[in-house]
């Protein structure tokens, strides 16, 4: 049985957040995206999960540990290949996956897919791309002629015709750990920003005969959340994703993009949805209850065939079957 260990970067300032908060502490669709980066890699198989702290350890910590992770403290912010190195990664053994905390859409099933895909090929070193119309400023993938990965080069340190490439890095990596133990300690800081780059892995594989492949994803799994605004634009998918899966499990939902359902939530089948509401913590609806418009609801447990009218704000409580509520009321 193949180990396998993930790495997660969280150790990030997040600077373009401008929020007291650490960036991996914010909620996504409820769950802080660092809880659902890590969520996703333990349901994928990772049977060690060492997450790698460094600004707000101490608020990182109190969600991270409770869910198994394993917390690494990062002294200071010398870029990613450090930040791998300070995950104890001289104890490492068999297959390793790397990925930034702050990719809160990933899923279990885009990881198990990456893992069984590294597992059955033969690859020291697997890097995961996404082709995009504007690469800002994502680290370029370089191919030679036969379509083979080069490098990685750095937005900050690439020519004018580097940065034409729209096949970009995700920050999602899976190495053997023989090979991280190898060539980690080899990554120089002889760059713009003198980082410890991670990307340079690819380069000195291609200088040691290891073989190096490049998969490519969907731009889902690639999506990080920087500033308030990708966290509004990562809110919105979750919310629709967690929709589609209600309605696919039974439940009417008038306007999907008019409900906030968060990721603990359940509902019944037949139960019925209208416009404006906001589903959050650990709220059950049973089936056929209805809820309508302007409702809120938390940390409540809503019986079969209820009528919840509109308007009403329900906190710990619980509605028996066939109760009706509101309009208006406060429990």
């Amino acid at each position: 049985m193949i180990k396998w260990t993930s790495i997660i970067l969280a150790g990030g300032k997040g600077t373009r957040m401008k929020s007291p908060l650490p960036k991996v502490l914010h909620p996504v669709a409820g769950v802080p995206i660092i809880g659902r980066v890590l969520q996703a890699a333990k349901s994928a198989g990772c049977d060690e999960n060492r997450v790698v702290v460094g600004h707000g350890q101490g608020l990182v910590r109190q969600v991270a540990e409770p869910l198994g992770g394993l917390c690494f403290v990062q002294k200071e912010q010398n870029g990613t290949a450090d930040a791998v190195k300070s995950a104890d990664f001289k104890t490492l053994e068999g297959f390793v996956l790397i990925m930034n905390g702050d990719h809160p859409l990933i899923t279990q099933a885009d990881l198990s897919k990456l893992m069984k895909e590294f597992e059955e090929g033969s690859s020291s070193l697997a890097v995961v791309t996404v082709k995009v119309k504007k690469p800002g400023a994502y680290g370029r993938i370089v191919r030679n002629h036969h379509g083979h990965v080069e490098a990685i080069v750095e937005a900050k340190d690439a020519s004018a015709s580097t940065l034409k490439i729209n096949e970009v890095n995700t920050g999602i990596y899976l190495a053997r750990a023989e090979l991280l133990k190898k060539l980690l300690p080899e990554i120089d800081n002889k760059n713009s920003k003198q980082e410890f780059y991670l990307t340079d892995l690819v380069r000195l594989c291609r200088e040691q005969n290891e073989t190096v492949e490049a998969v490519e994803a969907s731009r889902r799994v690639s999506f990080g959340v920087n500033s308030q605004v990708e966290l509004a634009k990562a809110n919105e998918v979750a919310f629709r994703l967690k929709a589609k899966a209600l309605l696919e499990a039974g439940v009417m939902i008038i306007d999907p993009k008019t409900v906030y359902i968060e990721e603990e939530v359940e509902v019944g089948a037949g139960a019925v949805l209208y416009p404006n509401i906001f589903l959050k913590g650990k709220t059950k609806i049973g089936s056929f209850s209805v809820i309508e418009p302007n409702c809120f609801i938390t940390d409540s447990e809503v019986a079969e065939s209820v009528q919840i009218r509109m308007g009403s704000h329900l906190e710990q409580s619980t509605v028996c079957a066939k109760a009706i509520v509101g309009p208006y009321a406060r429990l």
